[in-house]
């Protein structure tokens, strides 16, 4: 697992290796999650085909469908639960 402080970094490390899943934050430093997510799958790096999912405390049906709009495949609210968590995962397993 890695983490990444802010959305340039997370492109960064989505190009330097295939990722099972990435779990991508709205609201960072640098670059937001919606720039960084456009950036992981409209790029060449060996992430574009990963599946993004959300993860936001936004619940508002906009936020939803802007995060979808981007390129995520999924929209998980914070705090979430380990049973959320896992529906998610298994969605993408």
């Amino acid at each position: 697992m890695l983490l990444a402080d802010n959305g340039k970094i997370a492109v960064e490390l989505a190009s330097l290796k295939k990722h099972d899943i990435i779990f991508m934050d709205i609201h960072m430093p640098v670059m937001d999650g919606y720039e960084a997510t456009q950036q992981i799958i409209g790029g060449e790096g060996l992430s574009s085909q990963t599946p993004t999912i959300a993860l936001t405390a936004n619940v508002v049906k906009e936020e939803i469908d802007k995060c979808l709009a981007v390129g995520m495949k999924k929209h998980l609210t914070k705090p979430f639960n380990p049973d959320q968590l896992r529906l998610v995962v298994n969605a993408f397993a």
